[in-house]
This record gives C-alpha cells, structure tokens and sequence, in this order.
C-alpha cells in the first residue's frame, strides 16, 4: 500500500521591511545565506534559471533564506509531499 499526501501552504506577509533592494537577486541571497550558514559546498543542483535540487542542506539555512525573501516582499508557498509505503 502505498499513501500520497500533498499539503500546501501560502501567505501574505504584513509586515515586509521597505528596503532599497527590495529587487535583490534571489540567487546571490541564497549563495549569502548558505555561505553565513556554511553550507556553501552542499549538493546543489541548478534545473533552470529558476528552479534549483537541493539534498543534504540544513533545514534552519533553508529557513533562513526563505525570512529573508519574505522581508523583500517575496511571496512564500510552502508545498510538502508526503510518501508513506507500506508493504
């Protein structure tokens, strides 16, 4: 037997920081991020301009970057796939 579960999650944020570069690269925050947390030389995978596989990174530098979208502006969706097999 195998179970699906699919959950997602999205928010507005009320309190964003009025900052001048409200507009940073995502891609040099995320590189900032993870080299403050270390975790620079992890496996890291770029699919696209956009789109990126991450294995082995802590969760608490994920969490990080993802605050520090959401002080620019940027809208977070969380989206959690679940797969329980039971055989």
């Amino acid at each position: 037997m195998t179970i699906y579960i699919n959950s997602t999650y999205s928010g507005e944020r009320t309190d964003v920081l009025e900052r001048p570069d409200n507009n940073a690269d995502l891609k040099s925050l995320l590189k900032e991020t993870l080299n403050e947390k270390s975790e620079s030389g992890k496996n890291i995978k770029w699919i696209d301009d956009n789109t990126l596989e991450i294995n082995g990174v802590a969760p608490m530098a994920l969490h990080t970057f993802v605050l520090k979208a959401e002080e620019l502006g940027k809208e977070i969706k969380y989206t959690k796939k679940t797969i329980i097999e039971i055989s």
